[in-house]
């Protein structure tokens, strides 16, 4: 499936920018985030969904947040979020 034929805010969208990365050697371990701060809301979700994901190519951990504020709060809230799960994958897996 091509990535302009996805939601933009989902986990299908976070697993395959992993997959993708890891295919293409580009890290020993891959973050990818999507989500919507605003100020514009992308179709099919909804203003602070936000969509996460950390993988080594054997393990993959996803998570899916409805972030609250305004636009600098949620992308600080997103950054948090995504390195708690990057610490829990490392953790969990290393």
């Amino acid at each position: 499936q091509q990535f302009a034929e996805l939601n933009l805010v989902s986990v299908t969208l976070i697993e395959q920018l992993l997959k993708k990365a890891i295919d293409h050697h580009m890290a020993s371990i891959v973050l990818a985030t999507t989500g919507n701060a605003g100020p514009s809301v992308q179709p099919h979700s909804t203003l602070g969904d936000v969509v996460i994901g950390v993988s080594n190519g054997k393990q993959l951990l996803t998570e899916k947040h409805h972030l609250t504020g305004n636009r600098s709060d949620i992308r600080m809230q997103g950054v948090q979020v995504t390195l708690a799960l990057l610490e829990r994958f490392i953790s969990t897996y290393y």
